[in-house]
């Protein structure tokens, strides 16, 4: 590795990116990244407080540049840390398509259902009834 590589990594890791995106990029070894930050015990910035404008090239947590590979669907995020943080912080933005509205077999009561379209019972009191006819532990 020479010195214009560890300058790019050093700088790679200040903008935020992850191993991994920094290996990808300069296309090296991840293990070769991650000795290079702790042999300079260089450790990752903060997120910057205004990130880059989100786009097609840029990760939408951290704002880390992200390798786009031809053929493939355009990358949103730069790791899955960065995804979870993102959809974490920004939960009215999940589009929950999968909510269905049931009627429970036991008891007769409306209620709704987020990705299980055959449940059949409202609780697990219903289903011990309608299984078992008892409802264990409910006594």
């Amino acid at each position: 590795m020479d010195d214009a590589q560890k300058r790019m990594i050093i700088t790679y890791r200040d903008k935020g990116c992850s191993y991994k995106t920094i290996a990808d990029i300069l296309k090296i070894p991840v293990n070769t990244v991650k000795s290079c930050c702790r042999r300079n015990q260089h450790k990752k910035s903060e997120p910057p407080q205004n990130p880059v404008t989100p786009d097609k090239d840029h990760c939408l947590n951290c704002g880390c540049e992200i390798v786009i590979i031809k053929g493939h669907r355009p990358k949103k995020f730069c790791s899955d840390q960065c995804r979870m943080a993102w959809w974490n912080s920004h939960k009215d933005n999940v589009n929950k398509k999968a909510v269905y509205s049931l009627v429970c077999k036991y008891c007769g009561a409306a209620f709704e259902a987020y990705g299980a379209k055959n449940r059949k019972y409202c609780s697990r009191r219903c289903y011990y009834m309608g299984r078992y006819g008892k409802a264990a532990g409910y006594e």
